[in-house]
């Protein structure tokens, strides 16, 4: 079945130019606002193997030390997590309390 959406998002318009860490930031931090995280996260790599491609014709080497994933990325998304999970229950219990509050008054 096919979204529906209340609005259109915006369609990025054609820049070529040279984009510096700064200006890719700006970009993603567009991205996710208009067109949500699925969408983003499809750009990110898309953008990500564009790199990787363009790197390897230009000769770049990279290292798996490289591309290494720091030691506190697990240990961050699980508390991330939990806040999550936390929140998402709170929000449950005071929809829960309204409609209680609605339906008794």
């Amino acid at each position: 079945m096919k979204e529906k959406y209340l609005f259109v998002p915006p369609t990025p318009r054609f820049t070529n130019k040279v984009i510096d860490k700064k200006e890719l930031k700006r970009l993603m931090a567009w991205a996710f606002s208009n067109y949500g995280t699925g969408r983003a996260s499809y750009m990110a790599d898309r953008l990500k193997e564009l790199g990787f491609h363009y790197a390897t014709r230009a000769g770049i080497s990279l290292s798996v030390e490289d591309l290494r994933v720091p030691p506190t990325k697990r240990n961050l998304l699980n508390r991330t997590n939990e806040a999550i999970q936390l929140t998402e229950e709170q929000y449950g219990e005071e929809k829960s309390q309204l409609l209680k509050d609605f339906k008794g008054s």
